[in-house]
């Protein structure tokens, strides 16, 4: 799912830290904590920013991005962008006649990717 959606790294962020906090929590109080099996997020888990990073993410499913086939006769464009916490790759394909026209209505895509920088990457 992670390839299909834009930005999934950076979208699902928030549910991702709030779950690692969880996990904290529970390892504070019972030693253990590796797994969230069974766990129930109270209320308080739930902040207004988790609920929205949630309906982004249920909306972005729904507009997960449908994959084209690649063709040899196609131009292949490959995006990268890396802004602070986050990195994304996307390759469009493109017929040639269509160059002139606006780039929403002449790309394809054919891939996505997504992903978080850890501390490493970050500097």
């Amino acid at each position: 799912m992670r390839t299909l959606i834009p930005e999934f790294a950076q979208e699902t962020f928030p549910l991702q830290e709030s779950l690692k906090a969880v996990q904290v929590q529970m390892t504070m109080q019972s030693g253990k904590g590796k797994e969230l099996d069974g766990c129930k997020l109270t209320c308080d888990a739930w902040s207004h920013k988790i609920i929205s990073a949630f309906k982004n993410v249920l909306v972005a499913i729904r507009k997960s991005i449908q994959l084209s086939h690649s063709y040899r006769e196609k131009l292949m464009c490959l995006v990268s962008e890396a802004p602070d916490n986050h990195w994304g790759i996307l390759l469009t394909q493109a017929p040639k006649a269509h160059l002139a026209r606006p780039v929403l209505e002449q790309h394809q895509p054919l891939a996505v990717l997504s992903g978080s920088l850890n501390a490493s990457q970050k500097r």
